[in-house]
């Protein structure tokens, strides 16, 4: 299995602990997009596994997750459903790291 892990930086500030509406729902767009995004990159590499710079026809399975540093609030299913048993397409380092282990 390849694992495909798009990391993305977000900040972790008061407004965020606070629920302050414009910034979760911004984090939330945020990471659906990223997910969406990601999601279209590892389907075309699962079509196309070898390219000019890469190939990755050795692996049969390839699965990609969005990273981010503390979890995002989101209800959508794109981005909550899991790519493998308890991993989720989006995820924090957290929960990346303890899948790993």
């Amino acid at each position: 299995m390849l694992l495909l892990v798009s990391s993305k930086s977000r900040i972790y500030d008061r407004e965020y602990d606070r629920d302050t509406y414009r910034v979760v729902e911004n984090a939330r767009s945020r990471i659906d997009e990223a997910v969406a995004q990601w999601d279209s990159v590892v389907e075309d590499l699962k079509r196309e596994p070898a390219g000019d710079n890469f190939d990755f026809s050795a692996f049969t399975e390839i699965v990609g997750v969005v990273c981010t540093p503390f979890p995002i609030y989101t209800c959508s299913e794109q981005s909550l459903r899991f790519v493998k048993e308890g991993l989720r397409a989006s995820c924090s380092a957290h929960e990346l790291r303890d899948w790993l282990q």
